[in-house]
């Protein structure tokens, strides 16, 4: 897979960064490793999804990324008896169950 798309746009990273900003405030500031992170994730799905071209369909599709490694980073830094309970509870949410009728 190579890039054959321009850079993401700006409103793209400047979306990206605020949402990255509030998701995960820890992580955010003025930092150059900031802003190359949401850049690279923006990027990624330039690459990934190089036929989806409307910006707003972009910055959903980073922020989702986003999201999703951020959980990640929360699940990673859990016990794992915690982190399992964590993703078995979320996973009966999703199917809409109860969470103390598992």
């Amino acid at each position: 897979i190579v890039p054959i798309d321009a850079p993401p746009t700006s409103a793209v990273l400047y979306s990206h960064a605020d949402f990255k900003a509030t998701i995960q405030p820890e992580k955010a500031g003025d930092t150059k490793d900031f802003y190359e992170r949401c850049f690279a994730e923006a990027a990624a799905i330039n690459l990934f999804f190089p036929d989806v071209r409307s910006e707003n369909i972009r910055i959903c599709m980073t922020a989702w990324l986003a999201a999703n490694c951020a959980a990640d980073d929360t699940l990673e830094a859990m016990p794992p008896a915690a982190a399992t309970l964590a993703l078995e509870e979320t996973i009966s949410k999703l199917q809409g169950k109860k969470a103390d009728g598992m």
